[in-house]
């Protein structure tokens, strides 16, 4: 499941975890947030050294 639009930058990043947890209960078997500032520095806060920015292929196709 990717998560996107408008209110995902509002999320802080417990918020996106516990969507992700529900998720989860109800049997979606990967979620992903799109990367932005709040996602860099939670990484940098956790002792991340590297950091890659994760997003959908250009040309990914979606189910409705």
């Amino acid at each position: 499941m990717e998560y996107g639009g408008d209110g995902v930058e509002k999320l802080s990043s417990p918020e996106r975890a516990t969507i992700t947890n529900m998720g989860a209960e109800l049997g979606v078997t990967t979620s992903i947030f799109p990367s932005d500032k709040l996602t860099k520095a939670f990484l940098k806060a956790q002792g991340a050294r590297t950091l890659r920015q994760a997003q959908a292929d250009a040309s990914a196709k979606y189910d409705g």
